[in-house]
């Protein structure tokens, strides 16, 4: 408690009066070195998050290249020609007849009569399939197969048997065909996929 003296003014008349009371509470105040502190160390408290942050998107991360290389060792690959499946020379003789040549003088004339039928029928607008044989100097058969659906040509070149050759089969699909010489000719053609014929493994 402590003593006070104050100047008391009543009616003009002044005087002096004594007067106790208690001291004013004592407040806390929170100087700038605290607060700069509380500042200081509620900063040093916001790396933590963020490395938590972090720490979490790097695992994410990991997860999805994961699940991704899962993903792509399950991919396979589908062949060119499956397994077991091949065209067989002259199962579509419909229209017209297939011609196996065979290096000798007759030829000429056969492979005219295959492809003029097959022109024919292309002019026509009929579906129609044509398989020429043409043996190499050796003897050994490159199978042909020209095939027109209505709409484009398709032709296969199947060279398998043949030793020398490079053992492929090349397709093509081409918007129209013509005789050149007695042959069939394709023209406006891009490349295709096409099975090769059974015959070729033989």
């Amino acid at each position: 408690m402590s003593i006070k003296i104050r100047k008391v003014c009543i009616a003009g008349a002044c005087f002096l009066a004594a007067c106790s009371g208690s001291s004013p509470e004592t407040q806390t105040e929170t100087s700038p070195e605290t607060e700069t502190t509380k500042t200081t160390a509620q900063a040093s408290e916001a790396p933590v998050s963020l490395t938590q942050t972090t720490s979490q998107a790097s695992s994410t991360a990991a997860s999805a290249t994961a699940t991704t290389n899962a993903v792509a060792d399950e991919s396979t690959t589908v062949p060119a020609q499956p397994a077991g499946q091949t065209i067989s020379f002259g199962d579509k003789d419909d229209v017209c007849q297939s011609v196996k040549l065979t290096n000798d003088a007759a030829d000429t004339a056969a492979l005219a009569t295959a492809s003029k039928c097959f022109f024919e029928a292309f002019e026509a607008g009929k579906t129609v399939t044509v398989d020429i044989a043409r043996p190499t100097v050796e003897g050994d058969p490159i199978f042909y197969r020209y095939f027109y659906n209505g709409d484009k040509v398709l032709t296969v070149a199947d060279t398998r048997a043949d030793p020398f050759g490079d053992n492929s089969v090349v397709a093509k699909l081409c918007d129209s065909v013509t005789l050149d010489g007695g042959e069939l000719l394709a023209e406006k053609c891009e490349p295709a996929d096409s099975l090769g014929f059974a015959e070729a493994l033989q």
